[in-house]
């Protein structure tokens, strides 16, 4: 069955552009990714190799890649090639689809770039958006969550304006780390991922060094978010290990970074799917203890257990661990309010929970 014969607001776009020019890299800006001879990486290539086998596999997808750029041009051609995906827990929209963030005047909006048919198409991906007027938009475009392209083309009408465009107003970066909660493995679309509301809502870049069932603590993961330098680091570090494994490593984790960014702030954040167990208390302990013991003004601790607070926990993920898009909204939330004293030069102290 075809859902598109049966209701056509479902039938993709057809949109049909004459004369296309592909954009060179001097016509966009690329954030949260390297480029690299294979496709993209989240991670420096030269500091993959220091990396695990599994933080290796998934630096390849792109969640948290972008490409701006400003255009005149009514249509947005979009070609890229990428592998077969298949995620049973994630919407194909996710895994494998594109989104952009138009600002069009005064007007934004997210204008979904759906995968057509991947399976017909053997992953590779071509798409045509109408964006209805030739006048100046300015556009974000959001990489897909778990797909791994090896290379994507932009193609605009000849003769239209094209530059690269900046959308974060203020200098500051933000470094997300964490399982496949911060990867985004549950959200409708790549644009709404917490990590990538936070840093459109900030006006802040940022990089999303989420990995999917291997947020892990390793040291060498925390050497590379050391060495990013960022303003502020969210470590949402508790899944992925055993309990033994997270009280042996959480502390030194943050330690080591915490003592390589002395002028950063560090945001440390338990699980939002706290069930009250008695290993979801350890757990919780071990993390607070964590920043009792690190005793400095530039580390906040985000109790995960009253995120969700006072919604029913099961309307906030799919599967009573990874949020939605629901769940994504209040994590964004709670971050937010922890960052507004940080980015404004408040007295952020006061914003931090009791431990």
């Amino acid at each position: 069955m075809n859902i598109a014969e049966l209701d056509k607001n479902f039938a993709l776009e057809k949109n049909e552009a004459k004369n296309m020019v592909l954009l060179g890299e001097e016509s966009f800006s690329l954030f949260g990714l390297f480029k690299t001879k294979k496709g993209y990486s989240r991670i420096n290539p030269k500091s993959l190799r220091q990396m695990p086998p599994n933080i290796k596999a998934l630096s390849r997808n792109t969640t948290g890649g972008r490409i701006c750029f400003s255009t005149t041009s009514r249509y947005i051609h979009l070609k890229a090639k990428m592998p077969l995906f298949v995620f049973p827990q994630v919407s194909e929209v996710s895994a494998s689809g594109f989104d952009m963030i138009v600002k069009d005047g005064d007007k934004v909006y997210t204008k979904l770039l759906p995968q057509p048919y991947q399976k017909r198409n053997k992953g590779d991906y071509s798409y045509t958006a109408d964006l209805k007027n030739n006048e100046s938009k300015d556009i974000i475009l959001n990489f897909p969550l778990f797909n791994s392209p090896t290379s994507v083309e932009i193609w605009v009408e000849e003769g239209k304006e094209t530059r690269p465009y900046n959308p974060y107003l203020l200098n500051r970066k933000l470094c997300f780390y964490g399982s496949s909660i911060t990867h985004g493995v549950a959200v409708s679309r790549p644009s709404n991922t917490f990590a990538n509301q936070v840093s459109l809502q900030s006006g802040c870049d940022y990089v999303n060094l989420g990995f999917s069932g291997n947020a892990k603590g390793e040291m060498e993961m925390a050497k590379y978010i050391a060495s990013l330098n960022s303003d502020i680091v969210v470590i949402e570090y508790d899944h992925n290990s055993s309990l033994e494994e997270l009280k042996e490593r959480h502390y030194p984790f943050v330690k080591y970074i915490k003592e390589h960014m002395p002028n950063s702030h560090i945001i440390v954040m338990s699980r939002p799917d706290y069930h009250g167990s008695e290993e979801d208390k350890h757990r919780l302990m071990a993390i607070k203890t964590t920043c009792r013991k690190l005793k400095d003004e530039k580390i906040h601790f985000l109790d995960g257990s009253k995120i969700y607070k006072p919604l029913e926990e099961d309307r906030c993920s799919v599967d009573g661990t990874h949020p939605n898009d629901i769940g994504s909204l209040l994590i964004q939330r709670r971050l937010l309010r922890i960052m507004e004293g940080i980015l404004n030069g408040k007295d952020s102290v006061k914003k931090r929970q009791s431990l």
